[in-house]
């Protein structure tokens, strides 16, 4: 018997992003659905009705930006782990802060015009979707990801 897929919430203030990673997402065969949100207080909202398995969010948003989008989903009973995917540097501060603040993942974005970026990018951000997916919620406290931010 198959089980369901993941439901993954992707939240970016790029509509381009949203719409090219939620394409390859909904290409997987372990991806059931893929809501999105342009900004972290979007996502919040959107929780209210659906129930993310992971978020996946950029760092750099108006609005409300990731760390604090991360940082608000302990209000919900059973929080979904985060996994971080943005183009700032995954050693800069505000990478740390969202490490710090519980995300369980670092994905750096696909640079522009780089040969082979979209297909990288894919790759570590589905490694770090099956691993927090299967993880018991309230698992994703950044401690694995820091150590291998390290």
């Amino acid at each position: 018997m198959n089980e369901p897929g993941m439901k993954i919430l992707l939240v970016d203030d790029s509509p381009m992003v949203l719409r090219v990673v939620a394409a390859q997402l909904r290409r997987e065969s372990c991806v059931e659905c893929v809501e999105t949100a342009s900004d972290g207080l979007q996502a919040l909202e959107a929780m209210e009705n659906f129930v993310p398995d992971v978020l996946v969010t950029d760092l750099e948003m108006p609005v409300m930006g990731g760390v604090e989008c991360i940082l608000a989903l302990k209000r919900f009973s059973d929080p979904p782990p985060a996994v971080v995917m943005s183009s700032v540097e995954a050693g800069s501060s505000l990478a740390r802060a969202a490490l710090a603040a519980g995300a369980g993942g670092f994905v750096a974005k696909p640079r522009l015009g780089g040969s082979g970026e979209v297909q990288r990018a894919h790759r570590e951000l589905m490694e770090c979707l099956r691993k927090w997916a299967g993880e018991p919620r309230g698992k994703g406290d950044g401690s694995q990801a820091a150590e291998q931010g390290s």
